[in-house]
Parts: C-alpha cells; structure tokens; sequence
C-alpha cells in the first residue's frame, strides 16, 4: 500500500519487483474482518439507509396510498393538511438526489510484490 506522500515501495525495497494493483480494487472501500464486516476476500455489496416511501392515509379510514421515493428525482404528491390558496388540503412531494455515499476519504495505491 502506498499513501500519498509516502515512500514508494521501489524507494524502499528496491530489490524487488512491484507491480501496481489498484485498478483491481479501484472504487472500493476496506475494513476490517468481523463484525458485520462481509467474509475476507469477500465484496460487501454498498448500502445507504435513507426514506424510501410516503405512506399517506386519512386518520379514522382504511384505506392509505404509499409513495414510493426514487434516487435522483421527484416523488409523487403525497396530500397534507389544510391550505388556503388550494382548498382543504395542499399537495407535497419530495426530491431525493443520486450519488455516491461514501465517507471522508483519500486515494492510495495497492501494490504487489512480484518478484
């Protein structure tokens, strides 16, 4: 492994011959085995928790109607409450923004001895 700003691993061992791998692990992140860590040498698939649905129904009836929330765009109007400008309820939706969730990181390079 080589962190920015560090020695490469030919400055420091130059005997030897160093192929560099991080294309192969490029776009991951790494942590350490246990936990609820996926198994070594495993890829633990990505997740990021966040408000998926709208479930929208009037207090005392049985029925509801359920918004779903799509990554990177508009929700479908979900009705709230009483406005005056639209009559006995007005009309919500809701924006979700795509992209990566990742946390504070820096770029390193991955090596491997090969000879």
């Amino acid at each position: 492994m080589e962190l920015s700003g560090q020695p490469t691993p030919q400055s420091i061992w130059p005997r030897h011959t160093w192929v560099d791998v991080s294309g192969s692990y490029s776009g991951l992140f790494f942590r350490v085995v246990g936990g609820e860590s996926a198994a070594f040498g495993h890829v633990q698939e990505n997740n990021a928790p966040r408000v998926t649905e709208v479930d929208e129904g009037m207090v005392g009836e049985n029925h509801a109607t359920h918004i779903h929330l799509p990554i990177g765009g508009w929700s479908g109007r979900v009705k709230s409450g009483d406005h005056p400008d639209w009559g006995d309820w007005a009309a919500l939706r809701f924006h979700t923004q795509g992209g990566e969730v990742r946390p504070r990181n820096m770029a390193m390079r991955l090596w491997k001895r090969s000879a």
